[in-house]
């Protein structure tokens, strides 16, 4: 992604010289020729960056190879977690699935700023499936935190509420994300 706009339209990249780091958030990155819309016809609006634009509703199946050190949200839900976490970190997740009450820190802020100076060479694959969504985005940084924990959903308890996030910079930050 050499030479790209920081955060052009919905998609990009932004730079932290200070940590010589970089956050990649991509979105609408794959070609849709056009979109079949029952009340309209047939769609072939082009994307420009900006706003929305006709899609349909499919099932992504979706490895993304990146360095060994990033974390990536996506989509979906990761396939192959004990792969490419932790032994602790795919522990603390799966105590996120049924702890319903505050969020589990999976890659704590400690392990992120360890990430940020290491920049691993080695590659990870994330193996990623998601379906009937209306289209597939992903984003991926050694600056990220990850927090999540289990919601109820009607009468279902599988889904877990993530959030990826850079490291919390200051006391004010912490205060807000804990709700104090």
């Amino acid at each position: 992604m050499k030479n790209v706009t920081p955060n052009d339209g919905r998609s990009g990249m932004e730079y932290f010289p200070q940590e010589d780091n970089y956050l990649y958030i991509i979105a609408q990155w794959f070609p849709r020729m056009c979109v079949y819309d029952d009340v309209n016809g047939w769609q072939n609006k082009q994307f420009l960056g900006q706003g929305e634009f006709t899609l349909t509703f499919g099932n992504y199946q979706v490895n993304l190879t990146v360095p060994a050190d990033h974390i990536v949200g996506g989509t979906g839900m990761v396939q192959n977690l004990k792969e490419v976490l932790t032994a602790e970190q795919y522990t603390r997740f799966e105590k996120a699935k049924t702890t319903f009450d505050k969020p589990v820190v999976i890659c704590t802020q400690q392990e992120a700023i360890q990430r940020e100076k290491s920049k691993s060479t080695a590659k990870k694959t994330m193996a990623i499936c998601s379906g009937e969504c209306s289209g597939f985005a992903f984003a991926t940084s050694r600056k990220f935190i990850w927090d999540a924990m289990a919601v109820k959903v009607g009468d279902k308890n599988s889904t877990s509420y993530v959030v990826l996030s850079q490291r919390r910079q200051s006391a004010l930050g912490e205060r807000i994300y804990n709700g104090r």
